[in-house]
């Protein structure tokens, strides 16, 4: 054989050997099955009381050359303070995106900062690890301000008795969201001496920005001092998202019958002496009574004998 033939034999066999060893020892070595989760842009964002918002979420796949879809896992996202998983099982879009927006299921986010942080779910089967954000994301809610306004009303020219007038001071709101934000009011009308003579409550119409009059019934006393209260307490849907500052207590006082009766009513009278007055009113009446029996029946006796002696 010549020489160039054997040379040209052992690189052949030099060759087959490096490749035997490469196959067999590629099994051996471990497949990267790592991922990376992160928010995509900027990680902040502040948005006002229940209006959208959308958070892009990317995950990246070991290698340049597999794209990552719905098949490979789905993303969960939680936020610092908050019992549970706020977004679940968000979906895999392909190329490795998910978007987290306001969960239909979960209570809207309040006024504050909330933290998030995202974990990417890998499918049974899909050869990949789980991974989790290393920066979380802030989201920042600004509420709205909301004011409740009240009057009484009872210029006998518009109104045949007097009425508590309320409104909501809620500009921004109901463009917000086409409409005040749902509650329940509750009216109280409260003598001198703290009792309620009167209490109401009702829904605020979530499609209205009229205010609301609500007439006081039973009848008031003329020429008396009342504290009229009107509280509003938004619904629990919407209450982490509002700033609400109440109206004072009006203090009301009905107009006199005439210029004595304003003079009686300003006299101070504790309950208790109302209720003896009451008491005393029907013993005079009963002694009244009693008074004019016995008259009736002396009179008859009177008159029975000289009928009796007539022809």
């Amino acid at each position: 054989m010549s020489r160039s033939r054997r040379v040209m034999s052992v690189l052949l066999g030099t060759l087959l050997g490096l490749t035997s060893v490469a196959v067999f020892a590629a099994p051996a070595m471990a497949e990267d099955v790592s991922t990376k989760i992160a928010f995509d842009g900027p990680t902040s964002l502040t948005v006002a009381f229940g209006t959208d918002w959308v958070l892009p979420i990317s995950v990246a796949a070991p290698s340049a050359f597999r794209v990552l879809d719905s098949e490979d896992g789905t993303v969960d996202v939680t936020v610092v303070g908050l019992a549970g998983t706020f977004g679940r099982h968000l979906a895999l879009y392909r190329g490795g995106h998910a978007y987290l927006a306001q969960p239909s299921a979960a209570p809207l986010l309040g006024i504050g900062k909330h933290t998030m942080n995202a974990v990417f779910q890998p499918a049974a089967g899909s050869g990949l690890d789980s991974s989790q954000t290393v920066k979380s994301f802030s989201l920042t809610v600004t509420g709205f301000a909301i004011t409740t306004k009240s009057q009484v009303v009872d210029d006998p020219a518009t109104v045949t008795t007097p009425v508590v007038r309320v409104s909501l001071d809620d500009a921004a709101y109901a463009k917000a969201f086409g409409g005040p934000p749902a509650g329940e009011w509750k009216i109280t009308v409260t003598s001198d001496a703290g009792s309620p003579v009167f209490e109401s409550s009702f829904a605020q119409p979530v499609k209205s920005t009229d205010p609301i009059d609500v007439a006081i019934s039973p009848h008031l006393r003329s020429g008396r001092s009342y504290t009229v209260t009107a509280d509003f307490v938004p619904d629990a849907t919407v209450a982490q998202g509002l700033t609400l500052t109440t109206a004072p207590p009006i203090k009301y006082v009905t107009p006199p019958d005439d210029p004595f009766q304003t003079m009686v009513n300003a006299i101070p009278v504790p309950p208790w002496a109302e209720a003896l007055g009451g008491a005393v009113l029907l013993l005079l009446l009963a002694a009244v009574i009693a008074l004019s029996v016995q008259v009736r029946r002396r009179r008859s006796a009177a008159v029975g004998p000289a009928e009796f002696d007539q022809p």
